[in-house]
């Protein structure tokens, strides 16, 4: 899935934000493209419109589940992007 994509979000809150700031760098350094976003509420807005087709989401999602990223799936759903979610504890 990521090595098929225009462009790899990776997503994490909380605890998960470090892994998923970790990914989205690791991804960069290889060659391909790849951002952060650890916002949640209205400012995850911002960085769902620049989702699209042939994107990748890396969902890496806490313990507890957060309608936030029921958003971002359902938005990736929307656009054609795959998503992919990873608990951790």
């Amino acid at each position: 899935m990521l090595a098929e994509s225009r462009e790899v979000l990776c997503c994490g809150v909380a605890a998960c934000e470090l892994a998923a700031r970790h990914l989205a760098r690791s991804l960069g350094r290889v060659g391909r493209r790849a951002r952060f976003v650890g916002d949640t509420g209205v400012a995850l807005a911002d960085a769902l419109l620049a989702l699209g087709q042939g994107d990748a989401v890396v969902i890496f999602q806490p313990g507890r589940e957060l309608s936030e990223l029921t958003v971002l799936v359902e938005r990736a759903r929307a656009v054609g992007a795959r998503s992919s979610s990873s608990p951790t504890n």
